[in-house]
This record gives C-alpha cells, structure tokens and sequence, in this order.
C-alpha cells in the first residue's frame, strides 16, 4: 500500500522537532511503499537491478531492445526481438506442421546471421511403415543436391543389447535412422538436428543429430550421427523427407543459435 502520512497538518499550527521526526522516519522505515503500487511507468533508464547481496546477480537492458541475465557476474540468458542474433539465445525462425506432405522444406531464414541453426523434429510419423529418416541440403533454396557422391555421413543406434553404426562417403542423401520408423499409435521419430555455418562458402556445410526413434515393432531406439556436403560452398535450404512415401504427421521448427 501507498505510504500515508503520520500527521494531518492544519493552518497555523506548530511544527515542533518530535512531529517531524516523526515524518522524517515515517519515510525512512518505510522508503519501498514511496513506489508501490506504482501509479504510472517506472522508467530504469537501461539501469542495472541487482538481485543478491554480493551484486554479481542481476537484470540489465543498458544495450536497445536487449534484456541481459547475469548470474555470479557472467551474462547466462539474453532476450532480443525476433530476427535479431542474441548470444546464448535460441532464436525462432519458422515453423511447418507435415500432413501427408511429400517433404518439409526450409529455404528462407538460412545465411549468415548466424553461426548455427538447430531443427527439432517432434513425433514425425512415415505414411508408410518402415521408411527411415532423410535430409537433403540446396545451395540455392530451390534444387535440393541429390547426386550419387553429394554427401558422406555415419550413423549408430542402440536398444537394449542392439548397438550398430554404418557410413557412407557417397551418397545422395544424409540417413538420420538407421532404423525403419513405425507409423501406427505411439512410433514416430524425434530429434534435434544442428547446422554449422551454412552460409560459409569455403567450408563444407555439415550437421549432427540424436534423435529418439520407435520403430515398426514399438521398440525404441536412440540414434545419432554426422554428415555434410562432399564439397564446400554455402548452403541455403534444407528438406526433410522419407525413403519412401509422404510424411504423415509431425511438426518441424527451426531456430538460429
């Protein structure tokens, strides 16, 4: 509640020392309820609000349109506007729910804001039972490279007593399971994919996954593995796709970190 005043002074009357005291300390001992509730906007100024005793924890916006979290004196967390690179921060690019869709693509949002781009997959379920999870890079955000010796990668599962990996150093695509996905209630595949630098025409874009996948007997498997491009250059969409037939369902977002 708002701090009330201890006397309610009338005209000529006397103003001795212990009635201003009195006031005096009505303001001290009770300095916060000067502000609270607040009756209009407080405005910091982008001035630091220290959260603990040693003063190495606290909430700053001395940078435009940035919020920082600092926690035993190193920035942890940052909150930035939409499209805008923030260090430590996952930064939402688009979206795209499959329904029966023959491939999800991504082809805008990908350049050189930044360093990494992460896809997460979320119960993606194959139209048809047994296909197994690709990915496909395009260096023009239109024509997806698909070509006998396009790509190399490794992959590696393991379930129970099951543990196995394969690679391929000429492929036309990027295998993320080595496991033939099931469709029905409760199978689907999952997983979180990064990019590296995918706008940098001197390296070869690659990308690393794990992924949880249940396969056409609801046995579930952890996946994971590496791969990339076979030759540098920069690469601007990427496609998500089964070996064979449509994706049923699943969601796909990609995020730049």
């Amino acid at each position: 509640m708002a701090l009330s005043r201890v006397k309610t002074w009338v005209a000529a009357e006397v103003l001795t020392a212990s009635d201003l005291n009195a006031e005096f300390n009505n303001i001290l001992n009770n300095a916060l309820t000067l502000i609270s509730p607040l009756t209009a906007a407080l405005d910091a100024n982008g001035m630091e609000f220290i959260l603990d005793a040693d003063a190495d924890t606290s909430i700053t916006a001395d940078t435009d349109d940035q919020i920082d979290v600092r926690i035993n004196g190193t920035d942890v967390f940052r909150l930035v506007p939409s499209g805008t690179v923030g260090d430590k921060t996952w930064r939402l690019i688009s979206s795209q729910t499959a329904a029966a869709s023959a491939t999800i693509d991504f082809t805008s949002g990908i350049d050189s804001t930044y360093d990494m781009y992460v896809f997460v997959l979320t119960d993606v379920v194959p139209a048809t039972d047994g296909a197994t999870m690709y990915v496909r890079f395009s260096d023009d955000g239109t024509t997806f490279e698909a070509d006998a010796s396009d790509y190399g990668y490794g992959n590696a599962r393991i379930s129970g007593g099951l543990f196995d990996g394969a690679t391929d150093d000429a492929a036309t695509q990027i295998i993320m399971s080595r496991v033939g996905i099931g469709n029905v209630a409760g199978e689907g595949f999952s997983g979180i994919i990064h990019a590296f630098n995918p706008a940098t025409a001197a390296r070869r874009t690659t990308i690393s996954w794990a992924a949880q996948t249940f396969g056409t007997t609801t046995t579930l498997f952890h996946e994971w593995g590496g791969g990339g491009l076979n030759a540098a250059g920069v690469t601007l969409g990427f496609r998500f796709l089964f070996s064979a037939g449509n994706i049923a369902s699943g969601k796909f977002t990609l995020y730049g970190v």
